[in-house]
């Protein structure tokens, strides 16, 4: 196994132009050794008739795999790791592009002594010129989560270690992956520079037919994203009572809780939670969910009288 060599890995569903169009930007940063793979989560016409029609020489590094029946964003990653031949494991979204070297820069970084174990890059609001890969907190705290989305990379070994990607979750897959590395000895890296262009698949579909193909990474309803988080409170609710987790878990509860007043629904937290919080932080946050509430009802009456 080439250390150096890379597997970019593109979940995707009814897009073909639009993986096609990922696939194309990736091709061009590959080196020898190195390979894309589409995983087609159940499309309604198979992926790899369309995608490989369009790479010509190019898709001999491309491996297209299926799932018969949709499976959802996680499960569609957790297949692509798991057929790749390569130790780094890089993800790309579907409607996304590597901006221009970000792969040769991840190379460079992966053959230094520093190297770290996983990594991102940087809201493209925020990317600045330094180009340098800066460690994440220790502890961690809010700026250790980020999306898959951006230019997310990691070791194989330390995927499958900290248990791969949680298909249960319908959304937020990332936020709890994110937790996951954050509590384990890996070490992470954030790339300070742009990684990846959001969206760049528009230029090759028109706004109608992308609506109606649902991004599988990036699409859920309020409730259902507050379930997400409600799980997550509970599947890291050990490390949550830790002082290295004291941060995170605040993050989670409070996203829950907006969430939920986003889909007007009464105040509630997973029983767990609710056991270890005093009756003061429970009221506390019994008060910002009101707020919240309070909040959306206003910017609601406010759009109708617009």
């Amino acid at each position: 196994m080439n250390h150096l060599a890379l597997s970019v890995v593109i979940p995707s569903k009814d897009r073909p132009l639009m993986v096609r169009h990922a696939v194309q930007t990736a091709l061009t940063q590959l080196h020898d050794g190195d390979e894309v793979i589409v995983v087609d989560d159940g499309s309604t016409s198979p992926i790899e008739d369309s995608l490989n029609s369009g790479l010509g020489a190019g898709a001999s590094n491309v491996k297209v795999l299926r799932h018969a029946t949709p499976q959802r964003s996680a499960a569609a990653r957790n297949t692509g790791v798991a057929a790749a031949s390569n130790d780094m494991i890089v993800f790309l979204d579907d409607d996304d592009a590597f901006a221009p070297g970000y792969l040769d820069r991840l190379r460079n970084h992966w053959s230094t002594a520093e190297a770290a174990d996983y990594g991102c890059c940087a809201r493209p609001d925020k990317a600045d010129g330094r180009n340098a890969f800066d460690p994440l907190p220790d502890p961690p705290d809010t700026s250790s989560l980020f999306p898959l989305s951006l230019g997310v990379w990691v070791r194989k070994d330390v995927f499958n270690r900290i248990g791969r990607l949680k298909p249960a979750l319908t959304t937020n897959q990332d936020t709890e992956f994110a937790i996951n590395l954050a509590r384990s000895p890996a070490r992470g890296v954030r790339f300070s520079g742009q990684g990846v262009v959001v969206d760049a698949g528009d230029a090759v579909i028109d706004r109608q037919a992308q609506a109606q193909a649902i991004n599988i990474t990036k699409s859920a309803k309020a409730l259902s994203r507050a379930e997400c988080f409600d799980l997550i409170l509970i599947y890291h609710d050990d490390f949550f009572q830790t002082s290295d987790g004291a941060a995170l878990q605040r993050f989670c509860i409070r996203r829950a809780l907006e969430l939920r007043a986003k889909g007007g629904a009464a105040f509630d937290l997973p029983e767990p939670v609710k056991h270890r919080l005093s009756r003061t932080d429970i009221a506390k946050w019994q008060t910002y969910h009101g707020l919240q509430l309070v909040l959306r009802r206003l910017t609601r009456k406010k759009g109708a009288s617009q």
